[in-house]
């Protein structure tokens, strides 16, 4: 009866924790994941042409074209969306950020390149496209609101706008250079756009627009050359100094030389890029040097090339040397023969 009554004590005291153990000890429920929309990503288009003659609404709602902006510079593209949580705040801090040290160089936008934003979102109206603008301004170089360089811009003017006109405009601009992207409610839209009657698609459509909260898409500053050409993708966020990856990211030394070859209406190559990625910017100096050890990356194809040539001679001489000793043994042995 004491063992009983001192086990039933055990479990009122310990049930609390049992539970714990038992409910601890079961499986998770994994929750999957989204299914991912197809055609997000950079299809590149070098050598392209983005249609300067479409027409947004600037941060003050008025009508401008893209050519306006553009303005026979140089300029920098950059697609995002202005309620986006994270990415595109991460692109275009990231793009302030390497834009500020060429300042330094009185380089700077406005006077030597332009640079326009254009927000995928068709909803998106100029007084918050204004808000984004005045905060990057005071982050970039705090000039006053009415200098021009950089541009925030959105396909919708407000109340009243045509939402499915914005949607198609935005389109023929992402589609330009070759930017994929999605809503998070994609399937919709594409119900919407298999529906065969177009009255319906176009109501199918608009409230997709509506509906849409957030949208997929990639991450990706565009350089264009003063008559709208495609000149250079930068894929990716900015690198930090003496790290990141030849293929992806960027730095104010890559932005600067790009928006020199832009400037002279080339086209940038990977061999640009591989001799840009040599440089990084020392805020101390407010110089550009030489980054070793990106160096040492970049310089030990052009090491190895001695090796490899080495490596080929020594075959090709060991295959002669090989082909000479069976030659002179096929004589040796036509000569036995012959004194037999």
């Amino acid at each position: 009866m004491r063992q009983a009554l001192l086990f039933l004590l055990l479990v009122v005291l310990t049930g609390g924790e049992l539970r714990a153990q038992i409910s601890y000890g079961r499986a998770p429920k994994v929750a999957k994941d989204p299914e991912q929309p197809p055609g997000v990503g950079i299809t590149q288009k070098l050598g392209g042409k983005v249609p300067l003659d479409l027409e947004f609404r600037d941060h003050h709602n008025r009508p401008i074209k893209l050519s306006e902006c553009v303005g026979d510079k140089p300029t920098v593209l950059v697609l995002a969306y202005f309620s986006c949580p994270k990415l595109c705040t991460e692109v275009l801090n990231g793009l302030v950020g390497e834009m500020k040290p060429l300042t330094r160089f009185d380089m700077r936008a406005g006077k030597d390149f332009n640079v326009i934003t254009v927000s995928i979102n068709p909803k998106d109206d100029p007084q918050f496209a204004r808000k984004k603008r005045t905060s990057y301004l005071d982050e970039y170089d705090k000039r006053a609101e009415e200098d021009p360089g950089w541009w925030f811009l959105t396909a919708s003017h407000g109340q009243g706008t045509d939402l499915l006109e914005a949607e198609g405009k935005i389109r023929t601009l992402a589609e330009s250079i070759g930017y994929g992207y999605a809503a998070d409610n994609w399937k919709a839209y594409d119900a919407a756009r298999s529906e065969t009657d177009p009255a319906k698609r176009a109501v199918l459509l608009e409230t997709a627009i509506r509906k849409t909260k957030d949208y997929v898409h990639p991450s990706v500053v565009v350089i264009l050359t003063k008559d709208g050409t495609i000149s250079q993708y930068f894929h990716g966020l900015p690198r930090a100094v003496g790290g990141g990856d030849l293929d992806d990211g960027y730095n104010a030394e890559d932005l600067r030389t790009s928006l020199g070859t832009a400037n002279g209406g080339k086209i940038g190559s990977t061999l640009n890029r591989l001799a840009m990625s040599c440089f990084a910017y020392d805020d101390q100096s407010a110089t550009y040097k030489l980054n070793m050890s990106r160096l040492r990356w970049a310089a030990a194809p052009f090491l190895l090339m001695p090796l490899g040539f080495g490596f080929y001679a020594w075959r090709q001489a060991r295959r002669e040397r090989a082909k000479r000793l069976s030659v002179a043994s096929d004589g040796l042995e036509e000569t036995d023969n012959a004194v037999r």
